[in-house]
């Protein structure tokens, strides 16, 4: 439960929840002296090893920490900064041994139900309250740091996995809610999704990572599952047509059709317009030097490291106090501070899950147990938005997004657990007044 609180706040505070505690210390690690602990009380260690992932995971583990142990000297704290990208890890052990444990598969399931409307509720209040009164918002004494700093690809992340969610019907396959209930209330919860989108939508993960998904479901799911979807889709441009509304929350970057399909042609091409041709060209620089020096260069096996800033050793540095310290690109991090071998175990590992979700999901389907199918989909689904936008931000190494991430990655290795283990009765209801 601490943990599930701990979700809470990085989904609905965003950045500003990682700064809670006293520096070095902040709810992070706090959450991961409570894992430890419900991981000792409950955990299943014995049958979590049974899993392939798990060792792929302590692999992955392995080269970070190798990566990490010959920079501590040299950069102290700031080398286990870094490492979090790799240590977070600990975290999908941790909650695939509890899932194993305590079959809460189902329970996990009705807890995100309930999540789901109140994040949705709140997204497009918190970003414009973010956007037009930044300067009021309070913030953490010693940091500085706004208490409510979203992020527009953060929150895509958790609109894609909702928007997997509603469309596969897990809230009436799995939890079987009142179908009349459960009509009306999508129909608001569907408007409230577009609502947080129109706030979001100035940045290419954003709009990437929920169009990748969005793509994924509609080459699977029949169509009329997204009949909801389409009709708001289609009254909300033909209102900013004919109004012409074109609201700026971003610089130069207006929520309008057109900002939207110049925000997009700007992952693929250059578009004509500085502010949106100027982050991609220093991207694009940057990785391409990180792969010079690691694939075709000196840091072939071992990467810089972890610890040293990456922003300041590699000359693309755009804060005076030297605040940027990783790629804007979580899957180049691996590379830049791990090598190839750091990069292949992480691509490995990750092509191994999904490819083992979608076996799971086609073996259901074959079994004709549709909640298992449509959970392992939503699980996928939930793992291809946060691999988009952890290509696009500095995401996946930080807490707010790398602990959300290897949470979904455990239970989705738990999940994958049970269900070779042939334990179909873990996703039933639990049953009234049993211990």
């Amino acid at each position: 439960y601490v943990r599930g609180i701990g979700l809470l706040g990085y989904s609905f505070l965003g950045r500003g929840f990682a700064y809670c505690g006293l520096p070095p210390f902040f709810i992070g690690e706090a959450l991961l002296g409570f894992g430890i602990i419900a991981f000792i009380a409950a955990g299943d260690v014995s049958s979590i090893r049974r899993s392939f992932l798990f060792w792929m995971v302590a692999f992955l583990i392995i080269i970070g920490s190798l990566g990490t142990i010959n920079h501590i000297n040299e950069y102290g704290i700031l080398a286990l900064r870094d490492a979090v990208i790799w240590g977070y890890a600990v975290f999908a052990v941790f909650v695939a041994a509890i899932v194993l444990r305590v079959k809460m598969i189902y329970q996990i399931i009705a807890c995100y139900r309930r999540f789901l409307p109140w994040f949705l509720l709140w997204t497009p209040f918190a970003m414009l309250l973010y956007f037009l009164a930044y300067e009021k918002i309070p913030r953490w004494p010693v940091s500085q740091v706004p208490i409510l700093n979203p992020k527009g690809g953060d929150i895509a992340v958790h609109l894609a996995g909702i928007m997997a969610f509603l469309v596969l019907g897990l809230h009436r396959k799995v939890l079987r809610n009142s179908t009349v209930i459960s009509s009306l209330k999508e129909w608001s919860w569907w408007g409230l999704w577009f609502a947080g989108c129109l706030t979001i939508f100035t940045g290419r993960a954003a709009i990437l990572t929920v169009l990748s998904v969005s793509i994924l479901l509609f080459l699977i799911q029949p169509l009329e599952r997204w009949y909801k979807v389409v009709f708001l889709g289609v009254l909300v441009v033909g209102i900013f047509f004919v109004f012409n509304i074109e609201p700026s929350f971003v610089g130069d970057r207006t929520v309008s059709p057109e900002g939207v399909m110049r925000t997009f042609q700007s992952i693929f091409s250059e578009t004509g317009h500085s502010f949106y041709d100027g982050s991609r060209f220093w991207r694009l620089e940057w990785w391409r030097e990180i792969l010079d020096y690691t694939v075709f260069g000196d840091y072939f096996w071992t990467g810089k490291g972890y610890g040293v800033n990456l922003a300041d050793d590699d000359g693309f540095q755009v804060f005076a106090e030297g605040l940027l310290r990783s790629p804007h690109n979580g899957h180049l991090t691996f590379l830049a501070r791990s090598g190839v071998p750091g990069f292949a175990a992480w691509l490995l590992l990750q092509g191994t899950f999904s490819v083992s979700l979608w076996t799971e999901y086609r073996r259901a389907r074959r079994l004709r147990r549709d909640n298992w199918a449509v959970l392992n989909l939503w699980i996928l689904c939930y793992w291809l938005a946060f691999m988009i936008n952890g290509a696009f931000d500095v995401f996946l190494e930080g807490p707010q997004g790398g602990i959300w991430f290897w949470c979904v990655f455990g239970f989705g290795m738990g999940v994958l657990e049970v269900q070779r283990r042939g334990e179909w009765t873990a996703l039933n209801p639990p049953v009234r007044g049993a211990a």
